[in-house]
């Protein structure tokens, strides 16, 4: 009686498995944010929350491009995301032109599929209670901006995402922000990588921790955001008490 062998997967049918995998976390269009925990979000928690989602988010949008931050979008009729405040917000607020599929940001974006995440600094880290002047209808934790790291054979890229709520281990775009901000053209050798200041990161290798005033403070939980929200379209960032 013969027995057969089993077959390895070739590299390119395991790359295939890695996206489908990857691709099931990805924030579904239309339906309530992933709860965030009561109380304050311990370090640990939210390090890795953040990770996640930023590594899907790269993926996403290396693979995906424009039809990434489109998916990744929050709509005023999404059902159970916005308060009615958060969606006369939406409403209110002017987007700009969309963006188009020839645009340069898609087609480097594109180059750099297959690079991996080295490091991300995010600044404006705010949790927003419930029915908050910010607009949503349960907790939900918004980052300003988040400078996203990668690196290949190309070199040592950067790029900047703004206006961004965290979906379980998912990134979705705040329904008010530019469309041309939401997504930054990546950057060889991105100057922002040098001047370093973060209130979470993960600092990329070989990077050296600032020095003086430009020492990034160690990260605490995040602050509770008062009545501007992070990517408004009059581009206030606002200034929140820290959490209890």
């Amino acid at each position: 009686m013969s027995t057969r062998r089993p077959r390895r997967l070739r590299p390119e049918l395991l790359a295939l498995c890695a996206v489908v995998s990857c691709a099931s976390q990805a924030p579904s269009r239309g339906r309530a944010l992933t709860p965030l925990p009561d109380g304050e979000l311990a370090s640990p928690w939210l390090q890795r929350r953040v990770d996640a989602a930023t590594e899907e988010l790269f993926l996403a949008l290396s693979r995906n491009g424009l039809s990434a931050l489109r998916r990744r979008r929050i709509r005023v009729d999404d059902d159970g995301v916005l308060s009615d405040a958060g969606r006369g917000r939406a409403e209110r607020s002017i987007s700009g032109l969309r963006p188009r599929e020839g645009e340069r940001r898609w087609s480097v974006l594109r180059r750099l599929a297959g690079d991996r995440v080295v490091g991300w600094c995010a600044r404006g880290l705010s949790v927003h209670e419930a029915n908050d002047a910010l607009g949503f209808a349960q907790r939900a934790l918004t980052v300003d901006r988040l400078l996203v790291v990668v690196e290949g054979a190309r070199g040592r890229w950067g790029l900047w995402v703004e206006g961004l709520v965290l979906d379980g281990a998912a990134w979705r775009w705040l329904p008010w922000v530019p469309w041309s901000d939401a997504v930054e053209t990546p950057r060889s050798a991105h100057t922002d990588i040098e001047m370093w200041s973060c209130e979470l990161e993960r600092r990329p290798a070989q990077l050296a921790a600032p020095q003086g005033d430009r020492a990034t403070e160690p990260a605490g939980p995040p602050r509770r955001e008062g009545a501007e929200p992070p990517g408004s379209s009059a581009g206030a960032t606002g200034s929140g008490s820290p959490a209890r």
